[in-house]
């Protein structure tokens, strides 16, 4: 069977959150390719850093360098409305 290859928007909702944990759950059948937040900056580079998507879009502008600081690897990175429609 095919890999789904899914972006979560919301990745650090409680929706978002079900999400990681369903891709954890079933890794040969889900693989998680981006992933997309409002403002919580460390909780989406925490989030990043363990399934590592090679995309990521934080909607605040003001948070990115607190996003990229966090990130233990290079991911394709996006900002703003812009970045959200672009990722998704």
């Amino acid at each position: 069977m095919k890999r789904k290859r899914v972006v979560v928007l919301g990745a650090t909702g409680s929706i978002g959150d079900s999400a990681l944990k369903v891709a954890r759950d079933i890794p040969e059948r889900m693989e998680i390719v981006g992933l997309a937040a409002n403002s919580n900056a460390e909780k989406l580079a925490a989030a990043a850093n363990e399934v590592r998507p090679e995309s990521l879009c934080l909607v605040d502008r003001t948070k990115i360098d607190i996003l990229r600081k966090a990130l233990e690897y290079d991911p394709r990175s996006f900002v703003g409305d812009e970045g959200l429609r672009e990722i998704a």
